[in-house]
């Protein structure tokens, strides 16, 4: 429901876009960590459990001064729930028919200064066929198994938040061609990701963050071709990325400063990647200073990232906020972003002789580059009454 954000769904899944942009500009966390596996620059939302989730953070408008590659159109936070009683249970199961089942099942507690949390979830359909006649399916059958699970500690000046989380999805399906061919389908994709993230409160208005994490997707493409292999295809993608990441804030008086920088390994293995694997390594630096002065809130912030790709890149950003009265709020903004090539868009090399094409990635190409202006005016005369009236304008480069 949140103005100039939509959720559309189309071949690789349930995905956002933000202002007009499309979902490869649009960089996805979860609990501030970046996501991955993306098929053809989307991420499937319907990946991430309901469950999990406890509210949802939206930045829209160019963000990559503080997060990165990606982040054009905005940034999508997923902050997952944490657990606060000594102890807390649901579960849900909901079934229909197509043989539909959706069940999930979570429980967690916390004694002295130990919290923790497991939950595990399990959805399936059988699909449908809207045109019997012919063996095709219209859309496939769907097995989706999740497990994740999480621990904190809590002490007087440190706090460690650990965890981790497995997903399997299984769909399977029928596909006919103008040929007459029949081709049993299945798409078989994994993913899986550990983290750690310790917090150090070096003083009452100081604290350090970090983070390391490793992240691993698999997908598994087979289309088999009934009473002959002419046409039969198989493709299998890995993808690992392991990162790490320290924050520094310092809070006073109008003044609130944040430094940070992190580091990046991924990697991707395919057959129709030139080579068969591609890794690159990246580097970022940034800062931000939140200043208020009387009614006014300036914002400014910038980042470094550095690429064994493409090199080096600097995005800066400028927002500001004036509460023109106690409810009506003034936001301005402008910013620069990038996106980053993606392997298969640099090393991709797929031919099909019988159709007689060849796909042939540039490894030459530089990252898109955007700048971005945005203003808003909200009104609030009421705790349940809001109105907003934005305007944005992004321009793209080296699309």
């Amino acid at each position: 429901t949140v103005p100039g954000v939509i959720v559309a769904t189309g071949l690789g899944g349930a995905h956002i876009e933000i202002e007009g942009l499309g979902p490869e500009y649009t960089a996805v966390l979860v609990d501030g960590q970046r996501a991955i596996g993306r098929i053809d620059g989307t991420l499937d939302l319907t990946r991430f459990a309901m469950e999990r989730i406890d509210h949802i953070e939206i930045v829209r408008g160019p963000s990559s001064a503080l997060y990165g590659a990606d982040a054009l159109a905005g940034v999508i936070n997923l902050i997952t729930r944490r657990p606060e009683a000594p102890f807390e249970a649901d579960a849900h199961v909901v079934t229909g028919s197509r043989d539909m089942l959706d069940a999930a099942a979570r429980a967690g507690g916390s004694i002295h200064r130990l919290a923790g949390a497991l939950g595990v979830s399990w959805q399936r359909d059988d699909g449908y066929d809207l045109t019997p006649a012919d063996a095709a399916t219209t859309a496939s059958s769907m097995d989706q198994r999740g497990l994740d699970g999480r621990l904190l500690f809590t002490g007087d000046h440190l706090r460690v938040d650990a965890g981790g989380d497995y997903l399997h999805r299984d769909q399977r399906g029928i596909d006919g061609n103008a040929g007459g061919g029949v081709f049993d389908r299945r798409n078989l994709t994994e993913t899986a990701s550990l983290y750690v993230r310790p917090a150090w409160q070096t003083a009452r208005t100081s604290d350090l963050r970090g983070m390391v994490r490793a992240s691993l997707y698999s997908d598994q493409y087979a289309s088999d071709q009934r009473m002959s292999d002419a046409l039969d295809q198989y493709q299998d993608t890995r993808e690992r990325l392991y990162e790490a990441a320290a924050h520094w804030e310092h809070r006073g008086a109008r003044h609130t400063i944040l430094l940070g920088a992190e580091v990046q390994d991924e990697a991707l293995r395919s057959e129709r990647l030139r080579g068969g694997e591609r890794d690159r390594q990246r580097a970022g630096v940034f800062a931000q200073d939140e200043w208020v002065v009387s009614a006014w809130t300036l914002v400014p912030s910038a980042r470094i990232d550095a690429d064994t790709q493409f090199g080096v890149h600097l995005t800066p950003r400028l927002a500001a906020r004036v509460d023109l009265a106690e409810d009506l709020v003034l936001r301005v903004a402008a910013g620069a972003g990038f996106r980053a090539p993606g392997f298969k868009e640099l090393y991709l090399f797929f031919e099909n002789p019988g159709a007689g094409y060849v796909v042939e990635g540039n490894p030459e190409l530089a990252p898109e580059s955007s700048t971005g202006m945005r203003a808003s005016l909200a009104w609030s005369p009421r705790d349940d009454l809001w109105l907003d009236i934005t305007g944005h304008r992004n321009d793209l480069s080296d699309m």
